[in-house]
């Protein structure tokens, strides 16, 4: 007897541990291609409204896209005639209109490069 009221308590413990302490995703931004460039976001709130900027080169250039996240809060953004190089650095900045906001940083050039990186 005593050992099924153990029992009893300890399951609905292990059971409700993991869930009462897992943390909610956050957004997030992947490159899918440098020609064109492409950025997909993940994790996004559902059918929410973003807003990605992409700025190249020390920022002086700036390009500005507006999309909508699917259902499970995803999109791919595409800058066509946009073309990354190598050697380009470059910061994509997404903020959404329910709050949902990321920054993906491409600041440090392969060595090679010439000229200095992205700001600091």
């Amino acid at each position: 007897m005593r050992r099924a009221l153990v029992a009893a308590v300890i399951v609905p413990t292990l059971a409700v541990g993991p869930a009462a302490h897992a943390t909610p995703a956050h957004p997030s931004l992947e490159v899918r291609t440098l020609h064109p460039f492409k950025v997909q976001g993940r994790e996004f709130r559902p059918a929410e409204r973003i807003r990605v900027s992409l700025v190249v080169s020390e920022g002086q250039i700036r390009h500005v896209r507006r999309v909508t996240a699917n259902k499970s809060g995803a999109f791919v953004a595409s800058f066509l005639g946009v073309q990354i190089g190598r050697c380009d650095a470059f910061v994509v900045a997404v903020r959404g209109n329910r709050g949902s906001k990321a920054t993906l940083k491409r600041r440090e050039v392969p060595a090679d490069c010439p000229g200095p990186s992205f700001g600091p």
